[in-house]
């Protein structure tokens, strides 16, 4: 597997305009939330629900932030990364 993109969000911050934008072509997205993780696919689900799984409280988008292929990984989860190993 390899990264295709990688920001650091304390360098450059993605607003929601940005994080859709990126987003949308996503084949899959999976979300780290806690100790769950959420499958979400941006041609199915619906804008707004995604959008309030990847921003963060400043609505930017969470970090980290890894494309792989057409997949999006966002937000930190231990057995979501674990995977991408």
């Amino acid at each position: 597997m390899t990264i295709q993109t990688q920001s650091d969000a304390r360098k450059e911050t993605i607003d929601e305009k940005g994080a859709w934008e990126r987003l949308s072509k996503a084949a899959t997205l999976f979300i780290g939330r806690g100790k769950k993780i959420l499958v979400m696919d941006p041609a199915t689900d619906e804008k707004e629900e995604i959008l309030r799984s990847v921003l963060g409280r400043s609505r930017t988008l969470r970090a980290p932030t890894i494309q792989v292929g057409s997949d999006f990984y966002v937000g930190f989860n231990d057995s979501l990364y674990n995977d991408l190993k």
